[in-house]
């Protein structure tokens, strides 16, 4: 893949559509988290349903050690051996979660976890 391709590639993280390449010069520039680890990210050649769920289980990993599920938005989780932008995730699943644009199945699944 050409480097003007990977420029353009979008990401869907559960249905907020980001400019892989905006977000990582956005958080690298602003000291929050390592771009090439995100951007090289086995994450973004998932499916939709295959990344939420690595999402949720890695926000179960983080609840669980930290005993909460309130992530600084800048928070990056290794989750597997991948660098996951919890943080933002976090942030994106909440906005949807408040506007009720979530289907009832990950609504469930988010409910689950500890002081969402």
């Amino acid at each position: 893949m050409s480097s003007s391709t990977v420029d353009w590639l979008w990401v869907t993280l559960a249905g907020v559509y980001l400019n892989v390449n905006s977000y990582c010069n956005y958080s690298q520039n602003r000291g929050h988290v390592s771009g090439a680890n995100i951007c090289s990210s086995s994450v973004r050649g998932m499916d939709n349903n295959t990344r939420f769920t690595t999402y949720i289980q890695a926000l179960e990993q983080y609840a669980n050690r930290e005993g909460t599920s309130q992530i600084p938005a800048a928070h990056v989780e290794k989750f597997q051996e991948t660098d996951i932008a919890l943080g933002a995730w976090a942030g994106y699943i909440r906005q949807r979660y408040r506007k009720n644009q979530l289907s009832e199945d990950r609504v469930q699944k988010i409910q689950k976890i500890a002081h969402w």
